[in-house]
């Protein structure tokens, strides 16, 4: 009596954290994307964000963008940061609105 029912509880705990911790890390490594308005209200008074603003004057934040913060394409952003992340070489085309593109 007492004991779980559940075998895989543990396991599900632990993916669950797991998860987090993911979470936590693209945050961190992508708080230049976000306004900074935002960080300021959701992370007010955290450690998170003395990480966040340490990261970026170091230079060390792998996703940032510029202030119009009108993007497309947002939906390849994870795949983008997946393979950052895992130092994985990509070819990217870019091309400038009215300018030839750029690999």
């Amino acid at each position: 009596m007492g004991e779980n029912d559940d075998p895989l509880e543990e396991m599900i705990k632990a993916k669950a954290i797991n998860d987090l911790k993911q979470y936590w890390q693209f945050c961190q490594d992508s708080a230049g994307f976000f306004p900074t308005s935002w960080l300021e209200h959701f992370f007010s008074g955290s450690r998170d964000l003395l990480q966040m603003k340490d990261k970026k004057r170091k230079g060390e934040q792998v996703i940032n963008a510029d202030q119009d913060r009108q993007q497309t394409n947002i939906d390849f952003l994870p795949s983008l940061y997946e393979n950052i992340i895992d130092h994985n070489v990509l070819s990217i085309t870019y091309q400038p609105y009215d300018e030839e593109a750029v690999e």
